[in-house]
């Protein structure tokens, strides 16, 4: 939606039929901060945002601030995540995170297809050398206990 005119044009579903997820719009510069992070490497990407369709924006890469670069890390670690996207807006009180992306596009990432192979290959070494124990194990029908999750060491 690019508008409050084109959301009250919108035909919902009756309620018990959908899931809704509203988010409360946060005052911001008007464009969208991309970050695209493989490992400790942190990309930024300008781009349109749906929200300010007025706002001219070359979808490009940018340099990033220490403080986003920080953000972007700090999300990986607490989700967890290797490989991973995040939108940001700037505001007045500093970057705002309003969706994170656990397999994003990459987009306008130079060489973003030998960056991301290169830190999977680089995740898959590192586990093929960290013994594999499983955490949760359970019997099947015939009694013979099944291994269904296995973590690192």
């Amino acid at each position: 939606m690019d508008s409050q005119a084109e959301l009250a044009t919108l035909e919902i579903a009756e309620a018990n039929d959908s899931f809704f997820l509203a988010q409360r719009y946060v005052e911001n510069t008007g464009f969208d901060i991309k970050l695209y992070v493989t490992g400790a490497e942190v990309y930024g990407v300008a781009k349109r945002s749906p929200l300010h369709p007025e706002v001219e924006v070359n979808k490009r890469l940018i340099p990033i601030s220490q403080e986003l670069r920080k953000l972007a890390l700090h999300v990986g670690k607490i989700f967890g995540l290797d490989i991973y996207g995040l939108d940001v807006v700037e505001t007045l009180q500093g970057p705002v995170v309003v969706d994170i992306n656990d397999f994003p596009s990459f987009g306008q990432v130079p060489h973003a297809v030998s960056l991301i192979s290169a830190h999977v290959l680089q995740l898959a070494s590192r586990a093929e050398l960290q013994p594999m124990v499983p955490i949760l194990s359970h019997p099947n029908k015939r009694g013979v206990t099944r291994r269904s999750r296995w973590i690192s060491l």
